[in-house]
């Protein structure tokens, strides 16, 4: 069940056809996040772009968010669209929102990172007026003792290479650089995504959602980090650093890494496919990159 839907929504799309002003629709999940919340909200108030709309699902929130994300749609209507729903889980709960909210631009948000002031700005400089599928991602930098610093970026800890990842189709496939909080994506992106049907399950939104525009379409990095990242034990992709734990862990557990692993390539069209052979070399040769 989800309530205050609301016609707004469903807008027309014709800034991407024109020279009229982008819409930015910021699609944000929100559970449990009353301690780190209103940071963000802050954040996404203060953007140098100001025609965005903030849609905000709450995935069943215990705490006080919902009471958060009320505050801050009485203050600022134009603003804030809020809707709450039962819990599905964070890629149910972005899905839903992606399927239901329509604007020119989609950027993807979580609860408890600190945007940087041009972000939505420079990732709208990026698309092209072309109709075709296309993303914009950044870095993102590592928010230590409740500051940015600049020392580190997750795709520093990680290991990855995004600009060698986004060349290849079958790169993107086999290495995720792309974070949910820190890409966006076109409206003829999201219609592809839902032209292959349900997204599958187990795997991760932004995965799949980086997959399917680069097969169909472009992906394009910003290598500048526009996100002051959150680094702590409840977050999904803090978890990943690549390390030594990180390969141990995914040795000890092979069977479930591999079938998780397969996931996105089975759930492509059989036309569109790689070859599992190809798909297990180059994912291969991605990982002793990352070690070497």
């Amino acid at each position: 069940m989800v309530l205050e839907i609301e016609d707004s929504v469903d807008r027309g799309l014709s800034a991407l056809e024109s020279q009229e002003a982008i819409s930015a629709a910021v699609l944000l999940s929100t559970y449990n996040g009353e301690q780190y919340l209103r940071e963000q909200l802050d954040s996404l108030i203060d953007q140098s772009h100001q025609n965005i709309v903030v849609h905000v699902r709450d995935d069943g929130s215990t705490d006080g968010t919902v009471a958060i994300l009320q505050g801050y749609q009485s203050r600022f209507p134009e603003k804030f669209k809020v809707y709450i729903g039962d819990n599905l889980g964070s890629s149910a709960s972005f899905y839903w929102l992606l399927e239901n909210v329509r604007a020119d631009v989609y950027f993807f948000c979580d609860q408890d990172d600190v945007w940087f002031r041009s972000k939505v700005e420079q990732h709208l400089e990026r698309y092209s007026v072309q109709i075709e599928p296309e993303m914009v991602f950044s870095d993102l930098e590592i928010m230590e003792a409740k500051l940015c610093s600049g020392k580190n970026t997750l795709l520093s800890l990680q290991k990855m290479d995004a600009d060698y990842l986004v060349r290849s189709v079958i790169r993107m496939l086999c290495q995720n650089p792309v974070a949910g909080c820190a890409m966006s994506l076109n409206h003829v992106a999201k219609e592809q995504i839902f032209k292959l049907g349900p997204m599958p399950g187990k795997v991760v939104h932004d995965h799949w959602f980086a997959v399917v525009t680069a097969m169909y379409g472009s992906v394009y990095f910003l290598p500048q980090p526009l996100i002051c990242y959150r680094l702590h034990a409840d977050n999904q992709i803090g978890s990943q650093t690549f390390n030594f734990g990180y390969v141990m862990k995914k040795l000890m557990n092979l069977r479930a890494t591999i079938l998780y692993d397969l996931q996105p390539l089975y759930s492509l069209p059989k036309s569109d496919r790689p070859s599992l052979l190809n798909y297990i070399v180059v994912k291969v040769l991605a990982n002793l990159k990352r070690i070497f």
